[in-house]
């Protein structure tokens, strides 16, 4: 296994050969393939703990692993950073509101994305990407950087803000793959309208926001998000 700290003598021909990593907290090092008395040359190995990376060692090179020849006593480095991550945030219209908490955060940083409407309009969800396939409606939102993260905030005309979402667990609706899926609707009619209401094709779909109509029940929001 790895460690923050590795020091070996070579017996032949006499040098010593430590390798450490700067931060032990950040990563570990290991010598994998030892000299010899015949070949003068080792392999060495940086492995960067979760939320950092590896960035050089401190002969300069960013080779890992990395093959040094020794011809005396060698000390060398490895150097490790904390990862970053992009969190872009953008309106779906600006003339309807605003958003921010977009930037470049550090590994665990908390991210927070506020959307603030404008006069006329009121804030329905969160498109996010990677990893949810409905709107998240709390404002602010908070997630944790772990990877690049994509959002949309999706505003609409105040007069839709009286559509609920479908009060029945029987009935799930989501997106997947520029689609909008509806499983558990049996029977009756399905309709997709857009953010101002206009009917839209059962086919591949742009980004946004849409109300799904199913029957007789209240219409349904769900994002698009690509």
């Amino acid at each position: 296994e790895g460690s923050g700290h590795f020091s070996m003598f070579i017996e032949e021909p006499g040098f010593v050969l430590d390798v450490t990593a700067a931060d032990e907290g950040q990563g570990s090092v290991e010598i994998v393939s030892e000299p010899t008395c015949n070949n003068p040359q080792a392999e060495l190995m940086a492995t960067a703990d979760s939320g950092y990376h590896f960035v050089r060692w401190s002969n300069g090179s960013i080779d890992n692993p990395l093959t040094i020849t020794l011809n005396g006593d060698t000390s060398i480095v490895a150097w490790f950073a904390v990862d970053s991550f992009s969190v872009s945030v953008v309106s779906n219209d600006e003339t309807m509101g605003l958003v921010s908490g977009g930037g470049v955060y550090a590994y665990g940083d908390t991210v927070t994305l506020t959307a603030t409407a404008n006069n006329g309009y009121h804030f329905e969800g969160w498109g996010v990407t990677p990893g949810y396939q409905n709107i998240i409606t709390d404002n602010p939102l908070t997630l944790v950087a772990t990877e690049e993260i994509s959002a949309v905030a999706y505003f609409a005309s105040d007069n839709t803000e009286d559509i609920d979402d479908i009060p029945s667990s029987d009935i799930r609706v989501y997106s997947l793959g520029g689609r909008i899926v509806v499983e558990g609707a049996v029977g009756v009619a399905v309709r997709v309208f857009d953010i101002v209401g206009r009917p839209v094709a059962d086919h591949t779909l742009p980004a946004g926001l849409y109300f799904v109509c199913i029957g007789d029940r209240p219409a349904r929001k769900v994002a698009v998000i690509r």
